[in-house]
Formats: structure tokens, C-alpha cells, sequence
């Protein structure tokens, strides 16, 4: 089987933890936003291997002159890496960050010389091998530019009819700030592809992402649990954040991010460059899976179908009304406004829109002809009266 056939194909069917991360690249604005799926038999294995790599590792560092062990105190200050460096010297084991490693950068900053430079290809190529010994699948998603969108852009903007469930104490510039985050955008379409692999037998236990304040407002969304009623997220877990040097699938897929967003960056005539040779044996890794989200190919999100859309837009509301300002004595008249919203995008309906839970909202309760459901229907989230809907989204 040739890498091309391989590549093209779904990921294998079965059970996984998926671990996700991203590389940037800020000169051209590349990001690559990547998952990686580890099979629930092979989780204990891949842990104890990452593991005894970062043992070997660090002994190899207290031999040498590594910053994270030897630096000064004026050093670690200079290199912004006194915080890890400590962890590693109260007993903590060095984390597998391929950026730090492949530059000799931070704790892994040292005397250059020929030994040094065979220390660091060593050990990228023992990060390798252990995706190589446990086939380890990964796909990913770039893009580049400043402002990505998936058809709702404007939806939140002070020419919305949302704007009345918007009180005083939330920052219009964090929702307008919301609707052109590019990271905020395809690590929604991230997760709604990983949700969608139930279509090629694909079955979710847990995702772990790594934290930061790019990642960290999912962790804040109920919308994960209140849409399910919907039919949506069933294929999801809510997502957990750790940081990356507690988690072995967060090292392991920083490393296959990091050189997939590298080759996507050079270019094209530098493939004989070490990290076009490092990506040649990943890309047999790097799947593609078609599910009803699109494709994952390396040419960036796809624009999702109309129910997916939905669902996206529900989050967003959820967002802006819940996380973006807001005080505490609002915070129920806020609450209620997204649980009223969410089922007047949502449910099929439109009679039950003016009837159903009516007097446990705080918030405007529209009929049928209303201008706010005219207005949502011509952005196609309101639900129509056609026959052939379904009972779920």
C-alpha cells in the first residue's frame, strides 16, 4: 500500500482518545489546528513510552549544559523558562515540546556544537518512533489569513435582533472580537469533523486539548450538554485542558502539528530540508476522513451543512450572552435568554416558538410571524414548516 492510498482513507474504525493542539506561525498568520486519535487499547502503552522518553532525556540534560538543569537564576529570567525549569528540578520530567527542542530553545537551550545538534535529532526522532510503533492516525486543519467565517459573520453585530437580549454590561467589542477569531472558528469546525467520525465507525471517549486562552472558553460551554437534546454533540465528549506537560497525546500531537505547519510554511523547493524528512515519514499518518462535516484535507475548514451551521450558531449566542462581560445579578436573565434562544434555533416547530416554557423565560417571547423569526429565517437558522423535517437536527 502506497503512503497516498493510505493517507487518503478514513481514520480505522474503533475507540479513541483524541488530543488536540496547534502551531502557529504569526509572519504569515498559518495556523494548523491538529487531533490527534490514540486507540483506547494502545493509551497505557503510549503513556509509559512517552514517559521513559522524557526520563532518557532528562538524564541526558543533567549530563550536559542544558538551561532548564544549569542555567542561572538571571538565565531562566532571560529565556522566560524559570517556572519550568524549576518543575524539572523539584523532580518533574522535561515536557516533549518540539518547537523548544528542534530550536534549542528554553530549557533546552545549550552550548551548540555537533553533539548538541545529534542530542536534538535524536530525540525528535524517538518522538517519531513512538507515533510509528503505535500507528498513531492524526489529521489536521490550516488556515491562513485574518478573518475566517462559516456564514454567520454578522449575526452578533449591533444590527442584529439579538441585541435586545444584550444588557448593558456586555462588551460589544468582545462579540465582534468573537466573530473574527480565527481559532475560536476551526476549533468549532474541529470539533464538529471529530463529532461527525461516528459516519466512518469512529467512536469518541475523552478529548484533551491543550490549555490556553484560545482553547479554554469551550471548557466554559454548557451548550455542549444543552444541545444534545438536540441531537448534536452525541459523538463528543465535553472536552478537558491540561497542559501539555501533563498529558502524553498533547507532546504527541504538538510534534506532528509542529512539522506539518512547518512544511506548509517553507517553501516548496526546501523539501530536502530535515523537517521535509521528518514530515515524509508522518504524512502516511495523516488522514483525511469525508464525513458529512467535509473533508479534512490540508486546504482548510470546509463551509459545514446547514444543520451543523445551527449548531455553531447556538455555541456563538451562548458566547456572547454568557462570555463576553456581564455581571452576576444579570447572569439568570442571560441564562434564560440562551436556553429561549437556542430552542427558537433549534426546535422543529415554529407554532411551539410563542408557546412551549413561555413563562420560564425572561427574555421576549416572538410569534410565529414575528420580525425577529422573519429575520432568523432569512439567515436559514429558523426552523420552516415544511413536511419533510425531521424530528432532529
Amino acid at each position: 500500500m502506497t503512503n497516498q492510498a493510505r493517507s487518503s482513507k478514513n481514520l480505522t474504525p474503533g475507540r479513541y482518545h483524541v488530543f488536540i493542539d496547534e502551531s502557529e506561525f504569526s509572519k504569515d498568520s498559518l495556523i494548523t489546528l491538529g487531533a490527534l486519535f490514540v486507540p483506547e487499547e494502545k493509551m497505557q502503552t503510549v503513556e509509559r513510552d512517552v514517559r521513559r522518553l522524557r526520563e532518557k532525556i532528562a538524564k541526558k540534560m543533567k549530563r550536559h549544559d542544558y538551561l532548564g538543569y544549569h542555567g542561572t537564576d538571571q538565565e531562566l529570567k532571560k529565556y522566560k523558562c524559570r517556572q519550568e525549569a524549576l518543575r524539572l528540578r523539584g523532580g518533574g520530567l522535561p515536557e516533549l515540546h518540539t518547537k523548544d527542542i528542534w530550536q534549542s530553545e528554553r530549557v533546552f537551550r545549550c552550548t551548540r556544537s555537533p553533539s548538541a545538534l545529534n542530542r536534538r535529532t535524536e530525540w525528535i526522532y524517538k518522538i517519531l518512533n513512538i507515533i510509528e510503533k503505535h500507528d498513531l492516525e492524526y489529521c489536521v486543519r490550516n488556515f491562513q489569513g485574518s478573518l475566517i467565517e462559516f456564514g454567520y459573520s454578522g449575526l452578533l453585530g449591533e444590527d442584529s435582533p439579538l441585541i435586545e437580549f444584550i444588557t448593558p454590561d456586555i462588551s460589544l467589542g468582545q462579540i465582534a472580537e468573537l466573530e473574527q477569531d480565527i481559532h475560536f472558528a476551526i476549533t468549532f469546525e474541529l470539533f464538529m469533523l471529530i463529532n461527525s467520525l461516528d459516519e466512518v465507525g469512529v467512536e469518541i471517549i475523552s478529548v484533551t486539548c491543550d490549555s490556553g486562552k484560545r482553547t479554554e472558553l469551550f471548557g466554559k460551554f454548557a451548550g455542549f450538554d444543552r444541545l444534545r437534546a438536540y441531537g448534536f454533540w452525541q459523538n463528543f465528549p465535553n472536552p478537558t485542558f491540561l497542559d501539555s506537560h501533563d498529558s502524553a497525546g498533547l507532546q504527541l500531537v504538538d510534534f506532528a502539528t509542529y512539522f506539518t505547519a512547518k512544511v506548509m510554511y517553507y517553501p516548496a523547493e526546501k523539501w530536502e530540508t530535515q523537517e521535509w524528512k521528518v514530515y515524509r515519514r508522518l504524512w502516511p499518518y495523516l488522514k483525511r476522513p469525508k464525513t458529512s462535516v467535509g473533508e479534512a484535507d490540508t486546504d482548510g475548514p470546509k463551509l459545514p451543512e446547514a444543520r451543523y451551521r445551527k449548531a455553531m450558531v447556538a455555541m456563538q449566542i451562548e458566547t456572547a450572552l454568557l462570555h463576553c462581560g456581564g455581571f452576576e445579578k444579570t447572569l439568570p436573565a442571560r441564562e434564560a435568554a440562551v436556553a429561549r434562544l437556542v430552542k427558537l434555533f433549534l426546535q422543529t416547530q415554529p407554532n411551539q416558538m410563542a408557546e412551549a416554557q413561555a413563562a420560564s423565560c425572561r427574555g421576549p417571547v416572538w410569534p410565529k410571524h414575528s420580525t425577529m423569526v422573519q429575520k432568523l429565517q432569512l439567515w436559514d437558522i429558523a426552523p420552516t414548516n415544511s413536511s419533510k423535517q425531521k424530528s432532529h437536527p
